[in-house]
């Protein structure tokens, strides 16, 4: 999945965009903003792949917009994709901001989606060139410091009112702005799925199942190397976690067994 960042203050030609781009097949999270501010705040909350600016935006123009973007240490090389109604000298363009390409306004579906498919597959091949190395990181702004967490230490996330909490071994974080969902589309791993309707669950982690003695038809997952860390279980996501732990050989990085202690209801389920 593909974390695409769409900035452009026009709400017609963002519809537009935004439709076009769901004719493409392939898996496209958009994210979108309408001033250069906002960009900058999802920028810092979310991890972005890539991100289509419309250079004529108010305040702080699109092109000002990447020179701040540039200078943020995890995106120094986020693949840019330059979107304006005037004419500009595309080489000239590309020398100072590095931008991958440029669309002309007005311009057609056809055009559009030549040069964003071209764009797309550098994405993809910018994406596998930074994760040669299969330890994935988690990147946001926390309550009050960027947080960098690595994919393998991560245990569960839950919903905290407005906030989702993220649990490690040692440490819990919290995220404003972000829904349950939309934090497993922003992993894009399937080692990390919903366990219940408020949770997800790092699969790599999970050391134990186990029934809920104080709710029926529930179970609590506990973790390797977190006795004091536990997460809850519904009855309608236990068998996806079970098929996923009984195939642990084709997810990679899954290498403990997890014991199944779901004897208690078994005749229930």
């Amino acid at each position: 999945m593909v974390n695409l960042l769409i900035v452009e203050d026009n709400i017609n030609d963002l519809n537009l965009c935004i439709e076009m781009l769901q004719s493409v097949r392939e898996g496209i999270n958009i994210i979108t903003a309408q001033t250069a501010e906002d960009a900058l705040n999802i920028l810092t909350e979310r991890t972005i792949d890539g991100a289509l600016i419309d250079i004529e935006l108010p305040g702080i123009d699109g092109l000002s917009l990447v020179k701040r973007i540039q200078k943020i240490e995890d995106y120094q090389f986020l693949p840019i994709l330059f979107v304006s109604g005037t004419d500009n000298d595309y080489a000239e363009t590309y020398k100072q901001y590095h931008n991958y390409n440029f669309i002309s306004k007005p311009y057609t579906k056809k055009n559009f989606l030549v040069i964003f498919s071209s764009f797309l597959n550098v994405i993809k091949k910018q994406k596998k060139i930074f994760r040669t190395n299969d330890e994935k990181e988690i990147f946001f702004r926390g309550e009050n410091s960027f947080v960098r967490i690595k994919f393998s230490d991560l245990l569960f996330a839950t919903n905290d009112g407005r906030k989702i909490k993220l649990v490690t071994r040692q440490n819990e974080y919290l995220r404003t702005n972000l829904t349950l969902r939309n934090l497993i589309t922003e992993i894009n791993d399937e080692r990390f799925v919903l366990c219940s309707q408020s949770a997800a669950v790092n699969i790599i982690n999970i050391e134990k199942i186990f029934p809920t003695s104080y709710a029926y038809k529930s179970w609590t997952i506990s973790f390797i190397d977190a006795p004091d860390k536990t997460c809850p279980l519904s009855f309608k996501n236990k068998r996806t976690i079970e098929i996923l732990l009984e195939n642990k050989t084709r997810i990679k990085g899954v290498e403990n067994d997890a014991a199944l202690d779901t004897d208690y209801y078994s005749k229930l389920s």
